[in-house]
């Protein structure tokens, strides 16, 4: 297993111990952050709700709504 992929499986595994709501404030910190990670982190957490939550998931992608609308597609 390549470091990237240990990275990815550790990341994965620790977001899935995160509640809903802790995941969609990990979500909204990303939008004010300029790290270079940035990307990648939000696709961990994209990747994880929409795990969770795939109707509500690809509803929020297929709306052109901004970033900032991902939580009230998935808690409704």
């Amino acid at each position: 297993m390549t470091k990237r992929e240990q990275i990815n499986n550790k990341a994965m595994k620790i977001l899935k111990q995160r509640t809903t709501r802790q995941l969609l404030d990990l979500w909204e910190m990303t939008t004010i952050s300029n790290d270079p990670n940035i990307p990648t982190v939000r696709g961990w957490i994209m990747d994880e709700l929409a795990s969770r939550f795939p109707e509500a998931f690809d509803k929020w992608l297929d709306s052109d709504t901004d970033d900032s609308m991902l939580r009230q597609y998935v808690l409704g």
